[in-house]
């Protein structure tokens, strides 16, 4: 006969997503950091150019213009890193013990940051930032805050599977 398989704990597919999920959730916040500390998305000024032409029409910021983009960056890049500080806790915390709540709310805080910041993107006809940060963000936190949460639903109900 064979052994039921567990549903979690050390070893499991969930706890493999759960560290998945963590390490982007780091990888994130130093990204943040990382904005706030070069006062730029990227050292090589790729977003700043797309921005430009987006924007204004022209291939660089003016330097009053990437100095107001340099601050802006501080609020921006600090509440990012402090956000995903908080998920990496977490998933570490409330849903590896598989609390359905704690992954519903990281599963409903992506879906709608997602809807807001697409949104202001298209409004602002800024539509190279939905493909180049919003969509792999999305593409790579959504199948696996997904998979968490259902397993945790599935736990709540006491229909646990493998």
């Amino acid at each position: 006969m064979k052994e039921p398989q567990k549903e979690s704990g050390p070893g499991t597919q969930f706890d493999r997503v759960c560290w998945l999920c963590f390490g982007l959730g780091l990888l994130f916040a130093l990204q943040g950091l990382s904005w706030v500390l070069l006062g730029a998305f990227d050292p090589f000024g790729f977003y700043e150019t797309l921005l430009a032409r987006s924007l204004f029409g022209v291939e660089s910021l003016s330097p009053e213009a990437r100095r107001v983009f340099a601050f802006a960056l501080i609020p921006f890049g600090a509440t990012d890193c402090a956000y995903f500080l908080l998920f990496t806790w977490v998933v570490h915390e409330p849903v590896r013990r598989m609390d359905f709540r704690a992954s519903r709310a990281l599963l409903v805080s992506l879906l709608v940051w997602f809807a807001i910041d697409s949104g202001a993107c298209l409004l602002h006809e800024v539509y190279f930032n939905i493909l180049i940060v919003n969509l792999p963000c999305l593409v790579l936190l959504l199948p696996a805050l997904s998979y968490l949460h259902l397993r945790a639903r599935t736990h709540r109900a006491g229909q646990v599977t493998e």
